[in-house]
């Protein structure tokens, strides 16, 4: 039997509400992790990398079969070859093509 009132809880409520609620929060600095519904494994942080240079940004809580995918974000200023490399069950590597760069990345995976 399913429970086709599942949803009712979130009618009505605000945003952080639905985010309190289903465990997503802001990456405020360094490296948060939630483990979801199914083993699905999301994480995120926020780095900064100095002139061209190549970062090793660690996964705070490894990931133990795939990751699917790593994301980043430039914080301010115009784009500058950004790119992300190496992507292990552990690790990413993010090559920054200028100028010292803040960036707020983001991975999922299982």
């Amino acid at each position: 039997m399913s429970n086709t009132n599942a949803v009712i809880p979130f009618l009505g409520a605000n945003l952080q509400e639905l985010q309190d609620t289903i465990g997503i929060t802001q990456f405020p600095s360094g490296t948060n992790w939630y483990q979801t519904i199914g083993g699905l494994l999301i994480q995120g942080g926020f780095l900064t990398v100095s002139g061209s240079s190549v970062a090793t940004v660690p996964f705070n809580a490894g990931y133990p079969t795939q990751v699917l995918g790593v994301w980043i974000q430039n914080v301010g200023g115009s784009h500058n070859n950004a790119h992300i490399d190496n992507i292990t069950l552990a690790q990413f590597e993010l090559h920054n093509g200028g100028s010292p760069r803040n960036y707020y990345w983001w991975a999922i995976g299982v």
